[in-house]
Order: C-alpha cells, then sequence, then structure tokens
C-alpha cells in the first residue's frame, strides 16, 4: 500500500515538472559532459560543400552523429533553423543509442535546451534543431508551412523518394545568412528504398 502511495506521488511529481527540470533528472544529461571530435570519415562529410550528400556505410560507422554535427554548424547563427528525420518516432527514441540521446550528448555542452514537447532544441542563439518524423507517406504534409535551412535523413532508405525531394521545398534562406544550406542523408545499404537511394 505504501508503494503504491509513494509511487502515485511521484508520478504527480513528475507531471508538474517542466522540461528543462525533467531534462535534468535525466541521465542522458549527465552523462553530456564533451564535445565529441569527427573521425576523419566524418571530417569529411562535414567539410562538404555541396547542397546534397549522402553517408553511407554499415552499422555503428558514425552516421548519426555526423549529421547531428552538421546540423551544429549553425547553432550559434541567430534565425538557424534545422530538422532532422527518421522514418518513425520510435526509431528516434528508442534506446540509448538512438538519435534522440546521441543528441543530448552533443547539443548540451553548445548550449542547447531540450524542449520535449517541441520534439526542439533551442540555442542561446535563438537557433533551433528540430526532431520530426515521416512515418506515412502523407507525413510530410506536417512541414508544409516551416522553413529550413538544413535537412538531414538518417536512414534515408526507409524514406520514399517523394517524401524526401518534397523537404527540398522546405529549404528557404536569404543569400546573406552564413550558413550554406542543404540536405544531408545517411543510410545503411538495403532497406525498403535501396532502389532509389541508389
Amino acid at each position: 500500500m505504501k508503494a503504491a502511495m509513494k509511487a502515485d506521488q511521484l508520478q504527480k511529481l513528475l507531471e508538474g515538472l517542466t522540461d528543462e527540470e525533467l531534462a535534468r533528472l535525466s541521465p542522458l544529461s549527465r552523462s553530456a559532459t564533451r564535445i565529441r571530435r569527427p573521425h576523419p570519415r566524418q571530417a569529411e562529410f562535414l567539410g562538404l560543400n555541396c547542397e546534397e550528400a549522402l553517408y553511407g556505410g554499415a552499422a555503428g560507422g558514425g552516421k548519426t552523429e555526423a549529421l547531428l554535427m552538421w546540423l551544429a554548424q549553425g547553432v550559434d547563427v541567430p534565425g538557424y533553423s534545422a530538422i532532422f528525420f527518421r522514418r518513425t518516432y520510435a526509431q528516434l527514441s528508442k534506446s540509448n543509442d538512438s538519435p534522440l540521446t546521441k543528441a543530448f550528448d552533443l547539443f548540451r555542452p553548445l548550449g542547447g535546451k531540450y524542449k520535449a514537447s517541441e520534439y526542439r532544441w533551442q540555442f542561446p542563439s535563438g537557433a533551433s534543431i528540430e526532431f520530426g518524423h515521416l512515418q506515412h507517406e502523407m507525413s510530410v504534409m506536417d512541414y508544409q508551412g516551416p522553413a529550413y535551412h538544413r535537412v538531414a535523413f538518417d536512414e534515408l532508405t526507409q524514406f520514399s523518394e517523394q517524401q524526401y525531394l518534397y523537404l527540398f521545398s522546405r529549404m528557404r534562406m536569404r543569400k546573406d545568412f552564413p550558413i550554406k544550406m542543404g540536405v544531408r542523408a545517411a543510410s545503411n545499404p538495403g532497406g525498403p528504398g535501396h532502389g532509389w537511394v541508389r
């Protein structure tokens, strides 16, 4: 009986906390103590100056981190806006090796604060990096209004070609903006979209 009462009290306490207070309780926030340096293949990917690029390879090669590092290049620029996609929300969040977990490691040392209710990182400059998913073919319509400077797709072969191409229309910026806009993707071989990606 006492355990059930304590569990109810704890649940009520957690429901009353802000996103920032919840983040402080998370073990993720305690592990975010350093900024990772790119390994040579990631550094090559980060140094590309083209509008569109794909980072391919087997699992565990640092592709997700490279996408997050690329998005983070604009966090000191006021007005900068970027988005990171996985096909489903579960793919964004499940496991202690998920893109959201990795974002805590990379973005907190840069001054980022995660707003869980918006799936968005906000930085002191006013820049933001959002996390999105496109579970259904028409989910792209959820992004019809926003504009982004950079768009990243993780596990590109999980997306359709139409979803990928539609998000190019969401890239807009001034000519004098200090961050080059573009689309970056990463993927393992295989997956439903292997043919069109290849």
